[in-house]
């Protein structure tokens, strides 16, 4: 099929066939990035789920020490590198952050959830019974993969 050709038009159909390779790729890695930051926003949200259920008994009893091991269990995950937990008056009553990371904990801002340049920050209220207990926030950093952000 191909001996008929000339070297032109075989040239043009290596050409085309590179760039249609090519563009697959780079598709196929936009869609592997997006899906990456779908999931891992996803597995994040599950990890702040468990953390606020450990941290309703220490909002509640008002335990400093208790909700330090409630943010202590967020060690297991390399991506987070600070984390707070807020009264409902919007105090501190804990904070996690990575080792190693200088670190204070800032005022609480609702409206700072999402993505702000490579930082991830989620902010999760902490309910019991309908009544706001306090607020937990923490931020990741998508790109780690293997451990700090506010």
């Amino acid at each position: 099929m191909f001996k008929n050709l000339s070297i032109r038009w075989k040239l043009l159909a290596v050409i085309m066939t590179s760039t249609a390779l090519v563009l697959v790729a780079v598709f196929a890695s936009i869609y592997d990035r997006a899906a990456y930051k779908e999931n891992l926003l996803r597995n994040l949200e599950a990890l702040g789920g468990m953390v606020v259920d450990t941290a309703i008994a220490a909002l509640d009893f008002e335990d400093p020490t208790a909700a330090a091991e409630a943010l202590s269990h967020l060690h297991h995950e390399p991506r987070i590198e600070a984390a707070c937990l807020y009264y409902a008056d919007e105090t501190v009553l804990s904070y996690y952050h990575r080792d190693g990371t200088d670190f204070t904990p800032p005022p609480l801002d609702r409206d700072r959830v999402g993505y702000q340049g490579t930082r991830l920050i989620m902010v999760r209220p902490v309910a019991q019974e309908g009544e706001g207990a306090g607020v937990f926030v923490f931020a990741a950093r998508p790109d780690r993969r293997g451990g700090s952000a506010f």
